[in-house]
């Protein structure tokens, strides 16, 4: 597959991820409010002109109109979220920030993710001893907060 296709089918993934499984609420919400949206047009239009378009389109047009408005604060979210480049990156972090951890329980699968990541970037010994020593000063730190 060419990159444009790759990168398409990935937003549309990513899309529907957040659609059905992040979200599943707000995704039930706005079908309901699609479908009570195109049930009010309906009753409204003896009393108001609606134009024949309006009263003839899709019911799923308008759940899919609903969804959207529901997850506006979504897409906002992801908007303004800088991607890091890697995707399986994105998704340990995402799956990190979005589980049930406790916070340190969340530092340890950060710290996990950062020792991954950092024996597949070859780092010079200098950088590799400040790695060390600041991971020494987080498990000192912890071992007082857990006193």
């Amino acid at each position: 597959m060419s990159a444009p296709a790759d990168k398409g089918s990935l937003l549309i993934s990513r899309a529907l991820d957040i659609i059905f499984v992040k979200y599943p609420a707000r995704t039930s919400l706005g079908v309901t409010l699609g479908f009570a949206t195109k049930f009010l047009v309906i009753l409204l239009s003896a009393f108001v002109a609606v134009p024949q378009q309006i009263l003839e389109s899709s019911i799923l047009g308008w759940g899919s109109i609903g969804i959207v408005l529901l997850h506006i604060q979504t897409i906002r979210a992801l908007a303004r979220k800088a991607p890091l480049g890697d995707e399986a990156l994105e998704t340990a972090i995402t799956l990190i920030e979005s589980g049930n951890f406790s916070a340190s329980e969340r530092r340890q699968h950060y710290r996990n993710l950062i020792e991954r990541v950092s024996k597949t970037v070859a780092l010079n010994a200098q950088t590799r001893a400040e790695l060390n020593s600041i991971d020494k000063d987080e498990d000192k730190n912890e071992a007082i907060g857990d006193i």
